[in-house]
């Protein structure tokens, strides 16, 4: 399925996102025997990708020992991905933060979309298509950028107050969490 639906199309469909944990185990097996490829052919189903997921499966195209596997598991990210792709979680993030609409940057372009989903499809996953494709993941540094997010997360947790969190620490974990949501509410949102 190389294009994705248009929004009218997947009016009644099925959104599914995936990650790579489809791919562990029998787990993979068990999907390409399932009726998963048609449901997505006949649009019942539209299966979303994270930039995450493409990554980590192109990444694993450097490993000879899961070359062809990592092969097999892009020809079906691209058959079954017939609903939009995310784009990368900082752009997200940094886009939430901006105040953009999520039209904006939440997923990647149609365009760009269709022109990353024919390269995988029609190239060659080997000599300067693969190249150019590690040189994409490698400039989008995803494992750096995981790491500064985490930093980030953490950092903001240990802002709290010493004394407000000794008082959570002697509260029940569901308590706590009520007394740090009520605190916090606008750093975690509405209910």
């Amino acid at each position: 399925m190389n294009g994705s639906m248009s929004p009218s199309a997947c009016a009644m469909c099925i959104r599914i996102t995936l990650d790579r944990s489809i791919f562990h185990g029998e787990n993979f097996e068990r999907l390409l025997q399932s009726p998963l490829i048609a449901a997505c052919r006949s649009g019942k189903y539209s299966v979303y990708h994270s930039s995450v997921l493409i990554e980590e499966t192109l990444k694993l195209l450097r490993l000879p020992e899961r070359r062809a596997a990592a092969e097999k598991e892009i020809k079906f990210l691209i058959e079954i991905g017939n609903g939009r792709w995310f784009r990368d979680p900082w752009e997200i993030w940094n886009g939430e933060l901006e105040g953009k609409s999520k039209s904006e940057y939440l997923f990647l372009s149609r365009n760009e979309q269709k022109s990353y989903s024919q390269k995988m499809t029609n190239g060659n996953l080997t000599g300067e298509f693969l190249k150019r494709s590690f040189d994409d993941v490698d400039k989008l540094k995803i494992d750096d950028k995981k790491d500064a997010m985490k930093k980030l997360f953490v950092d903001l947790r240990h802002t709290v107050d010493p004394a407000f969190r000794r008082e959570l620490d002697s509260k029940a974990t569901s308590e706590a969490f009520q007394l740090y949501s009520s605190a916090f509410i606008d750093d975690m949102g509405p209910k």
